[in-house]
């Protein structure tokens, strides 16, 4: 397999997995202790989170940071329960012990390179 077949069906993959999360998000949230139900535009920001969770690999926090910004009608706090709501419950820890331990890594492999 060519290089270039790896990067699309990896893209492609990715891609997929984006769409799957999408589909699996709330239709409502709580928020201030009631029941909200998601507009469009809540939506629109869950879903542009979760790309970024899925393609960028960013956490949580960092995703509905940076979608924030962009949907400003938008609370942060739907943003994040739908966000989570979305996600396997305990997702976002192990996506940072992920990125730790992957961190760990190269660091490790980085001073063996200059020994």
């Amino acid at each position: 397999m060519s290089e270039g077949n790896k990067k699309n069906n990896r893209e492609f993959i990715l891609n997929a997995r984006v769409r799957a999360y999408q589909q699996m998000m709330p239709e409502s949230v709580e928020f201030r202790s009631k029941e909200r139900i998601l507009s469009e535009e809540d939506k629109q920001a869950i879903g542009r989170a979760i790309w970024f969770v899925v393609k960028k690999g960013w956490g949580c926090s960092t995703s509905v940071q940076r979608v924030t910004g962009s949907f400003d009608n938008v609370p942060t706090g739907v943003i994040e329960k739908g966000l989570r709501q979305t996600f396997p419950e305990g997702f976002f820890v192990q996506l940072a012990k992920a990125k730790n331990k992957q961190v760990a890594k190269d660091m490790f492999d980085i001073s063996l390179d200059r020994v």
